[in-house]
């Protein structure tokens, strides 16, 4: 089968982020996440120093493959968009979303698990899911509490970077109790079929409407597009060994109105290979319901206004998840820039 090797001019070069580095304070560590989320908004994270369970990854990838292998009526029976408005629990089947080429839909499936109901003491355990993933809800307990962590890490190091009026933080807008719209997204691609070379792009370009995503996967496809790139100019995100790879969302940026970026996005086969079956696993944070999605940055019109008027996060959800489903009426948000299909 022909291939054609990735070239390095096609190759997106990221800064790499310690997080231990940002743990302890290292201004090393804190200068690299800094570049990193004004340049491109996103970048490696380095976890090959912190003491952690190291096949918990390896583990939710089989789980994902055992979930994805269940007959879809079964799936069906936990279609996240009957299982509630924000899309956080469930199964998406392939095809539901609008796709990455003109006049095709997406070509990947997903299962959302909600962070709310699997961390809560007093809830545990308590939303729809399928058997298989009951049994492992120890293994996705332990790997949500280490990914809000490094969340955590992270917001708090931005947050002390700027002139945030007082008392605004961007922690504060995911306290444990504000954390409703986080989860787990488990996510399988289809692979093209026998000798089926065409280019694909089986997730729309887009930027991710919360405020940080971890992401976990040994699998090359991952493309961005650097700011103020021409419009093929995608480049392609090397998985690493010990890393992470973290982007910005669309909050960040709002917040900071524009000075730390949420980049474009998107999944896309490599150059002369077929689509091949992929695996990611997405830890995906949000801010709470009432966040307001507007510059946070310390100006006269923020202290004497402050959030009144503002678009909140439950809202701005809404209007992303129905352009997602290729959904044409009017745009909630009117001209705001950052808004993405996806």
């Amino acid at each position: 089968m022909h291939s054609s090797p990735i070239s390095a001019s096609q190759i997106a070069c990221l800064e790499t982020v310690s997080l231990v580095g940002l743990r302890e304070g290292s201004p090393a560590a804190v200068q690299a996440l800094l570049r990193a989320a004004r340049k491109q908004g996103i970048f490696y994270l380095d976890l090959s120093s912190i003491s952690a369970d190291g096949d918990t990854v390896t583990r939710l990838y089989q789980l994902a493959q055992d979930l994805f292998r269940l007959p879809l009526e079964q799936k069906m029976q936990y279609d996240v968009d009957r299982l509630g408005e924000w899309k956080i629990n469930g199964y998406k089947p392939v095809g539901r979303n609008v796709g990455g080429l003109s006049g095709e839909r997406d070509g990947f499936e997903s299962y959302g698990i909600p962070c709310h109901a699997v961390l809560n003491p007093t809830g545990q355990g308590s939303f729809a899911k399928p058997d298989i993933l009951e049994q492992e809800l120890e293994l996705v307990r332990r790997f949500m509490r280490g990914c809000t962590e490094m969340v955590e890490i992270i917001l708090r190091t931005l947050s002390a970077s700027l002139p945030l009026p007082g008392g605004i933080t961007f922690e504060a807008f995911h306290r444990e109790g504000d954390a409703y719209f986080n989860l787990l997204r488990l996510l399988r691609y289809e692979p093209s079929s026998d000798g089926d070379l065409r280019f694909r792009v089986p997730q729309p370009a887009h930027t991710d409407l919360g405020s940080v995503t971890v992401l976990f996967t040994n699998a090359g496809g991952l493309q961005i597009l650097d700011p103020g790139a021409r419009a093929d100019e995608w480049l392609y995100v090397a998985p690493r060994p010990e890393c992470a790879i973290v982007n910005l969302g669309d909050a960040i940026s709002i917040w900071t109105d524009g000075q730390m970026r949420s980049i474009q996005h998107r999944v896309a086969s490599l150059p002369g290979q077929p689509m091949a079956e992929r695996y990611s696993l997405a830890f995906l944070a949000r801010p709470g319901p009432v966040a307001p999605m507007c510059p946070l940055l310390a100006s006269e019109s923020f202290s004497t206004k402050g959030s009144q008027g503002a678009l909140r996060c439950e809202d701005w959800m809404k209007e992303k998840f129905r352009r997602l489903r290729g959904d044409t009426r009017k745009d909630l948000c009117g001209s705001c820039a950052v808004v993405k299909s996806g």
